[in-house]
């Protein structure tokens, strides 16, 4: 076999194996940590439709590069507007992974609805205004890290 044949293949086999590593890395990501998801319809004929799933693993590296200032200021802002309640909402948020399946939320105001519910491992807010229908799914311990980092 020439030399040139054997650095094709050898470079052949190494972007294989990154392309599949890469692939496994992320696979695993998203089973450990979930995928958010968010889905928008609108519905006029020329309605927007948008769907984007984001493993939750990169929301939390997003939440760790928040400044400790503003990641402070929010803290702040959440403790004032919470008051006593603050420790209690974190802690209800944190142990809603646990809790069975289940509706937490339903409201109607004329054509307009809000669900939210617990299905899984997931809570699913589901809202419709008539025009717009938007679902978001957001994995339960991704909401309890977060209730627990701004608590």
């Amino acid at each position: 076999m020439s030399p040139l044949k054997k650095l094709f293949l050898i470079a052949a086999g190494f972007f294989a194996v990154i392309v599949l590593g890469s692939g496994l890395l992320l696979a695993g990501t998203v089973a450990v940590g979930g995928l958010v998801t968010v889905k928008v319809e609108e519905q006029r004929a020329d309605g927007t439709n948008l769907y984007i799933p984001v493993p939750a693993a990169f929301l939390d590296l997003g939440l760790a590069l928040v400044p400790d200032e503003e990641l402070a200021q929010v803290q702040a802002d959440l403790k004032r507007d919470l008051g006593d309640w603050g420790p209690a909402v974190a802690a209800s948020l944190d142990a809603f992974a646990d809790c069975p399946d289940g509706l937490l939320l339903e409201a109607q105001d004329g054509a307009e609805t809000v669900r939210i519910e617990k299905r899984g491992r997931s809570f699913l807010v589901h809202v419709n205004d008539g025009e717009t229908e938007v679902r978001v799914s957001v994995p339960a311990r991704f909401v309890g890290r977060v209730a627990r980092l701004i608590a």
